[in-house]
C-alpha cells in the first residue's frame, strides 16, 4: 500500500489520529500529576462528598451548585466509590472521556471534509488546543460535556442525512439531553440547531416537520433540568455560570482576552506577534464565510453572536470555558481552511494558520491559561519552615481550597483567617495560642487598590510575626 493510499483510507487516517491522540493524552497527563486542583475542582470534590445521591439527583437538600446540572456530580460520586480520593485518580474520570471525544472529532471532520486527509488536522487541533486541553483533564464537567456535545453534533450530521427517520431524531434528542444534564453550555447547541431550522425554511422546507419533532423531543427530555435552573433563578437571582467582571461598563478588554482563549492563543506570550496572528486568524475566519452555511462556520458564529448579545443586554456570560463549543468549531474550521488554502495555493494564509497552531502548541506545553495551581504547596512549605504566622496575597483564593490541602500537609485548617482588602486584622483576630495563617483576598484592577492591600499587610506584619510573604 502506497503512502497516498494509506493517508486517504479510513484505517490509515485512524492510525495517524490515534498517534496524535496519545501525544495529546501525554499533554494532559502532565498537569494531572504535576499540579494541584484549582478552586472549582476542590468545590466539586467537597460537593460530592457532602451531598447524597438523592440530593444530587433531585437537586435539593445539600445540593447547592445550581449554576451547573447534576449529571457530572452523579458520575463523580460513583467514581469515588471505585477509586481512592487521590487528585490524579479523581481527574482520570475526565481524561477517560477525552479518547472517545477524539474519535468523534475524527468522524465529524471526515463527514465535513468528504473523507479528505485534512480531517486529521481537526484531530490535531483538538488534541493540542490549549483551552480544550485544559478543560479535558479537570475534575469538572467540561470533558464529559465536550464528549456529549460532539456526540450530539455527530448525531445531527446523521439527522441531516436522514431527517425523516424517527431513529435518528431519537438518538439526537438523547445525545443533546445528555449534554444539557452535564453542562448548561449545551444551550449553544440549541442555538445552532435553531439557526439551521431557520436556514432550511427556504432551502429545504420539507425538513421543518422533522425539526419540530426534534425540538419537542429535546424540550420534553430537558424540561426538568431547565425548570431547576428557572426555579433557582427566581429564588436566588442570577445564577447563570460565568466568572465575568461585573460593573457599569461592559468589559471589552475581558471579552478580547476570552476571544484569544477561544482561539487557543497565549494571552501574554510574544506580545505584538501574538496580536498579529490573532487578528490574522480572525480575518481568515471572516473571509471564509460564504453564502452557503457550513456547519463548522455555524459552530463559531451563532454561539459567539448569541452570547455577546445576551452579555450586552442582560448578563455577562461571555467566558471561554462556557463557549468551548466555539473552540470545537475552530478545530473543524481550521481543517477546512487548511484544505482550501492548500488547494488554492494561498501561501500567506497557510503561514498565518500554521503560526496560530504553533502558538497553540506552545500554550499547551507551558500550561498557559490553564486553571491549575501549586499555591497550597507553597503556602504549606512557607508555614512549616518558619513555624509561625504566614501572610499572603493569593488573590481570590476561597477557604475551601486551603481547607482541602492543609490537613494533607499536617497543618491545622481551623487556624486560617481570611481577610479582604478593607478588613482590619486586629478587628477580626481573636486571642489564641495557635498560629494564624492569614490570607488577604484581593483582585485589584488599579495600582492604588494594590497599594492599599500591601499597606494593610505591612501593618499586620508589625503586629504579628509574619512567617512568610508570597504573592501567588
Amino acid at each position: 500500500m502506497s503512502f497516498k493510499t494509506f493517508v486517504f483510507s479510513f484505517s490509515g487516517q485512524l492510525v495517524i489520529c490515534f498517534g496524535f491522540c496519545l501525544v495529546g493524552a501525554f499533554l494532559r497527563l502532565r498537569p494531572i500529576v504535576m499540579t494541584e486542583f484549582w478552586n472549582d475542582e476542590v468545590s466539586s470534590i467537597d460537593f460530592v462528598q457532602t451531598a447524597s445521591y438523592q440530593d444530587i439527583l433531585l437537586q435539593k437538600g445539600k445540593y447547592h451548585d445550581y449554576a451547573h446540572p447534576s449529571g457530572y456530580y452523579l458520575l463523580l460520586k460513583a467514581w469515588l466509590h471505585v477509586v481512592p480520593a487521590e487528585d490524579s485518580l479523581i481527574r482520570a474520570l475526565s481524561l477517560i472521556f477525552y479518547f472517545p471525544a477524539v474519535f468523534l472529532v475524527f468522524l465529524i471532520a471526515r463527514r465535513l471534509l468528504h473523507n479528505h486527509p485534512a480531517s486529521i488536522f481537526a484531530v490535531i487541533e483538538f488534541c493540542f488546543h490549549p483551552t480544550l486541553a485544559n478543560l479535558s483533564f479537570q475534575a469538572r464537567m467540561y470533558s464529559i460535556s465536550m464528549f456529549c456535545t460532539l456526540l450530539s453534533i455527530w448525531c445531527f450530521q446523521r439527522f441531516l442525512d436522514k431527517p425523516h427517520q424517527q431513529k435518528q431524531i431519537l438518538w439526537l434528542c438523547l445525545a443533546t439531553a445528555a449534554t444539557v444534564y452535564t453542562d448548561y453550555a449545551a444551550v449553544w447547541l440549541l442555538v445552532i440547531y435553531g439557526a439551521y431550522a431557520v436556514y432550511y425554511l427556504k432551502t429545504r422546507p420539507a425538513l421543518i416537520k422533522s425539526f419540530l419533532q426534534l425540538f419537542v423531543g429535546i424540550g420534553l427530555l430537558t424540561f426538568p433540568q431547565f425548570w431547576v435552573l428557572i426555579a433557582a433563578h427566581w429564588k436566588f437571582g442570577y445564577i447563570i455560570p460565568g466568572s465575568v467582571p461585573q460593573g457599569k461598563a461592559f468589559p471589552y478588554e475581558f471579552i478580547l482576552i476570552q476571544l484569544v482563549d477561544i482561539l487557543g492563543l497565549p494571552t501574554t506570550l510574544y506580545g505584538t506577534f501574538n496580536l498579529f496572528v490573532s487578528g490574522g486568524v480572525l480575518v481568515l475566519i471572516f473571509q471564509s464565510i460564504k453564502r452557503k452555511l457550513r456547519f463548522e462556520q455555524a459552530l463559531i458564529i451563532f454561539p459567539l453572536l448569541a452570547s455577546l448579545v445576551f452579555s450586552i443586554l442582560f448578563y455577562h456570560i461571555f467566558l471561554a470555558r462556557n463557549l468551548f463549543i466555539v473552540s470545537l468549531g475552530i478545530c473543524f474550521l481550521f481543517a477546512y481552511l487548511l484544505l482550501e488554502f492548500w488547494r488554492k495555493k494561498q501561501v500567506f494564509q497557510l503561514c498565518v494558520l500554521l503560526c496560530c497552531c504553533l502558538l497553540q502548541l506552545s500554550s499547551s506545553w507551558t500550561f498557559q491559561g490553564f486553571y491549575i495551581t501549586q499555591g497550597a504547596k507553597k503556602i504549606s512549605n512557607a508555614i512549616k519552615q518558619e513555624q509561625g504566622y504566614a501572610v499572603f496575597l493569593p488573590g481570590a483564593y476561597p477557604l475551601i481550597y486551603l481547607d482541602y490541602y492543609f490537613p494533607r500537609a499536617g497543618l491545622d485548617a481551623s487556624s486560617e483567617l481570611f481577610l479582604h482588602a478593607e478588613d482590619n486584622v486586629e478587628s477580626v483576630m481573636k486571642p489564641s495560642t495557635r498560629p494564624y495563617y492569614i490570607f488577604y483576598a484581593y483582585d485589584c484592577a488599579k495600582q492604588a487598590e494594590c497599594e492599599k492591600v500591601k499597606h494593610n499587610v505591612d501593618l499586620t506584619c508589625e503586629r504579628v510575626h509574619c512567617a512568610g510573604f508570597q504573592q501567588l
